[in-house]
């Protein structure tokens, strides 16, 4: 059904949609969201505005740049997460916690799955973040995150 639907796509006027105005349009409509999708050498292949607008990425280029490089300060977890969805599997957290280079907190809840190339590779991976606003939340996150580490 899947192939036929995205047959069906490709022969349609969508294909002639600009796919960085789709994803910004998707995303826009998501809420506060941000997304990346990288290559599987964990180089940005696309980012959305949102990252654009992170006062440690502002003014810096994104596209073309190593995951790592961008985010020096990526844990062994993020670390081992994306090579999980380079080997196939889709993981998400809906409380987490990310800690910025000036020691701040961003509460948020994040999505990281893999996207297949037309040989039916894995290509690469989607990162899809949405930030929690209310500190509460936020706490449950990092004691859900704590609680899940301990098991």
């Amino acid at each position: 059904m899947e192939t036929v639907m995205n047959e069906a796509f490709f022969q349609s006027e969508g294909r002639k949609m600009r796919w960085d105005s789709l994803l910004q349009s998707v995303v826009r409509h998501a809420g506060e969201g941000r997304l990346a999708i990288v290559d599987k050498n964990l180089v940005v292949l696309y980012a959305t505005e949102g990252y654009y607008t992170r006062p440690d990425l502002a003014g810096r280029a994104i596209i073309g740049r190593h995951l790592y490089e961008l985010f020096p300060n990526a844990t062994h977890e993020w670390r081992d997460i994306n090579e999980r969805v380079l080997g196939g599997e889709s993981v998400r957290y809906d409380r987490d916690v990310y800690v910025q280079r000036d020691g701040s907190i961003e509460h948020i809840r994040w999505a990281s799955f893999p996207w297949y190339g037309a040989d039916g590779e894995i290509g690469g991976l989607v990162l899809y973040t949405m930030f929690i606003d209310d500190p509460a939340r936020g706490d449950e996150a990092r004691m859900g995150r704590e609680a899940a580490a301990v098991l």
